[in-house]
């Protein structure tokens, strides 16, 4: 659409957000905040109403998570490899979108549906993230993957439930988020 000038016609980009970001439409397509992520990272200059539109469908997306009911630690690997692409290194089709990218935001978005969870960032060491799961996903996920370098270049994996055990955490569900490339 940016190539083809669709957007200088600002009615035709008022339309174009307005559909990105109509709630009903967002759920319809069970959207996961993943694509729509993707969908962000991608666009370049293109208006500020469609960048906003696809930051409010995520948002929207955010819905079709569970929410459940339990006591939830969230454990997500913050490693030197989560910076890799989540397809791969697949020459010209490799993905913007890191496994970072993609952990942090299913993390931020648990932890809009979960706001009671504990958040455990972990790599060659780990700690609690606080993180206010009001704030948007988008923002939750870059400050969360921007704690990165705070835990380490390793992947030290048991060090999330070391870390829970040894402050004797009474949980029911305990959730990794990690590329599984750990010793």
């Amino acid at each position: 659409l940016q190539r083809n000038h669709v957007f200088d016609d600002r009615e035709v980009t008022k339309e174009i957000a307005a559909k990105l970001s109509n709630e009903h439409l967002v759920r319809k397509a069970n959207a996961f905040p993943y694509q729509l992520l993707t969908a962000y990272q991608n666009v370049v200059d293109v208006p500020v109403e469609i960048k906003n539109a696809l930051q409010d469908a995520l948002e929207y997306a955010t819905k079709n998570v569970p929410s459940l009911d339990a006591r939830v630690a969230i454990c997500v690997d913050l490693s030197g490899s989560m910076s890799s692409a989540v397809t791969g290194n697949r020459g010209s089709v490799t993905s913007k979108t890191s496994c970072i990218d993609v952990a942090t935001l299913m993390a931020s978005c648990l932890m809009r549906k979960n706001p009671d969870a504990t958040l455990i960032g972990w790599a060659s060491r780990a700690g609690k993230v606080e993180m206010n799961a009001r704030d948007s996903i988008v923002t939750n996920a870059q400050l969360l993957a921007r704690s990165a370098s705070y835990f380490g270049g390793g992947t030290d994996a048991h060090l999330a439930l070391s870390g829970l055990n040894a402050e004797k955490w009474m949980g029911d569900v305990v959730i990794y988020i990690s590329d599984n490339q750990s010793w």
